[in-house]
Parts: structure tokens; C-alpha cells; sequence
């Protein structure tokens, strides 16, 4: 009799902890859309070598390498983990750190007079001088509109500067980084990412494009940069848009897509980080199952 009562009293605390655990509030509201069929390894996909002889460039410490970007003076600089930019030789050697923002460095570009802009994801939108000082740009639309997670920039011919910010409602500062609040925006798949504009000669920041699906990264369409509009991966939607006034194209693609390059020859260059898996995207499609898999994130 003893026993049995323990064994009861048992059973109704892991019921009220089941209980618990699923009413646990979560930060995330998930919103279910019908993502595209994934086509595996296959087709386009298909395993390949074609990247085999890759030359593998050592950075010693650094980790976490984001974006690279030629600038005029023929040196290559990489975005790393801690904030710090890393400068190398075009080959990848003598790799030594320029200069550091303090916080999550993304995306960066560089005006006509070599000067460096980057998409600071904890700070904004920042410029690094030659003499390597960093200064804010821009870290606000408005007063009460924060940039949040300024990701990837570009900086166009009339030195116009557009940059995405991937996400309004979950901000790598307040969630522990950037892969944290990543995985927030992707589970709920609210759509608050958006592209901005900052006008150097204004210094005013305006939203060009907003609605999009963590709004990654940003590069240009064609080679005309003077007259047509950059494209910007929305990571969520798996698909790549064009904006402008006139019209809008969408590039759609079944994988998680983080970057677009385009070659002088033409040919488009898509970074894939991941295949998406098929359970992952029926998931998608059902939104409670989204909030269940949120509470154990």
C-alpha cells in the first residue's frame, strides 16, 4: 500500500512537470507557411568535387569567418566572431587583425575612398577609418526604431549605403548572439526583417523593404549598379528578392540561402549553408508543432 502511494505520488509530479513544461511560456509566436518541397541531394544538388581543391586560408586564433570583401587596395578583409575584421594578401596570407568593433561584425563594404562599412549585428551600422578608428553611422531608424540585427551592406555608386536588418523582433543582443536569436526568428518565421537605406550626405536612415523573412544577405542584380536595385536573401523563405518601385522577382530556392554573389561573367553564386530537411519543413506548416518545438530550444 505504501508503495503504491509513492508510485502515485510520482506519477502526478511528472504529470504536473509535463505539464509545466509544456505551458512554459516561450518567446517565440510562430506563424506556419508552406515551405517549398526540398529536393535533397539531388539534381542541381547533387554531391560534387568541384570545390576539392579549395586552398584552406589559416587564420590562427579567429574564428568564425562571415563575410569577405576585396577592397580598393587590393587587400582581402574577413569578418570574424569577436568583432574583430581581419586583413590579408589576396592569396590569404599574412592575415593579421585591422581593427575591431566590440561586437558581431556581418557584412561589409567600402565606399569610393577605400573607407570600410560594416554591418555590426550587436551595434549598427559602423565605419572603420584607415587609421582602423570605428564610428557609428547609424543604429536607429527612428528614436523608438532600433536596427537590431544590421546584417549584411552594400554600398551603392551614389554612395548610398543598404543594409539588412534581419530581424526586428529578435536582437542578437538581447538573446545571446547571433545564432540564438536566428533560431528564434526562424521557428516563428514572423517576417520582420527588412532592407534600409543610410544617405551619407542626409544622415538619415529610411526603410527601403520590409516584410521579409530574416533578410540576409545583400549584393547587386546585375553589373548596372548605377540603375538597378541589390537582391537580398531572405533565409526563411528560401528565396531571393529584387526591389525597386516597378517591380519585384523572386528567385525561389528550397534550401536555407545565406549569401548571392554575381560574377563578372554573369553566373550567380549561391551560399547554401543547409539542405532543408523534409520533416523540418512539414513542421513548418503546422504551427503548433512550432510552438512545441520552440519551448525545448
Amino acid at each position: 500500500m505504501f508503495i503504491k502511494r509513492i508510485l502515485v505520488s510520482l506519477g502526478i509530479m511528472v504529470l504536473g512537470i509535463a505539464a509545466y513544461l509544456c505551458l512554459w511560456p516561450v518567446p517565440a509566436d510562430p506563424v506556419s507557411w508552406a515551405a517549398p518541397i526540398p529536393p535533397g541531394y539531388s539534381g542541381a544538388f547533387a554531391a560534387n568535387n568541384k570545390l576539392a581543391n579549395l586552398n584552406l586560408i589559416e587564420l590562427g586564433q579567429e574564428v568564425g569567418p562571415e563575410h569577405i570583401a576585396k577592397s580598393p587596395d587590393g587587400k582581402l578583409y574577413a569578418a570574424m566572431e569577436n568583432g574583430s575584421v581581419v586583413q590579408m594578401d589576396l592569396d590569404g596570407k599574412n592575415p593579421t587583425v585591422f581593427a575591431s568593433t566590440g561586437g558581431r561584425v556581418l557584412g561589409l563594404d567600402f565606399e569610393a575612398d577605400g573607407r570600410m562599412i560594416v554591418a555590426d549585428a550587436m551595434k549598427g551600422l559602423l565605419a572603420i577609418a584607415s587609421d582602423k578608428t570605428v564610428s557609428v553611422l547609424s543604429d536607429q531608424v527612428e528614436p523608438n526604431d532600433p536596427i537590431g540585427y544590421a546584417n549584411s551592406v552594400v554600398v551603392a555608386p551614389d554612395g548610398k549605403i543598404y543594409f539588412t536588418d534581419s530581424s526586428t523582433r529578435f536582437r542578437p543582443i538581447e538573446w545571446g548572439g547571433t545564432y540564438q536569436a536566428s533560431v528564434l526568428d526562424v521557428l516563428e518565421q514572423s517576417a520582420t526583417g527588412r532592407v534600409l537605406v543610410y544617405d551619407p550626405e542626409a544622415k538619415k536612415t529610411s526603410v527601403v523593404a520590409r516584410g521579409l523573412s530574416f533578410a540576409n544577405g545583400i549584393g547587386w542584380a546585375c553589373l548596372d549598379r548605377a540603375t538597378q536595385p541589390p537582391m537580398v536573401c531572405q533565409t526563411n523563405h528560401l528565396c531571393e528578392r529584387s526591389w525597386c518601385d516597378c517591380h519585384d522577382h523572386y528567385y525561389p530556392l528550397a534550401n536555407l540561402t545565406d549569401m548571392s554573389l554575381l560574377s563578372t561573367r554573369l553566373d550567380r553564386w549561391w551560399r547554401i549553408f543547409k539542405i532543408r530537411q523534409e520533416p523540418i519543413r512539414q513542421q513548418q506548416e503546422r504551427q503548433k508543432l512550432q510552438t512545441a518545438s520552440t519551448s525545448t530550444a
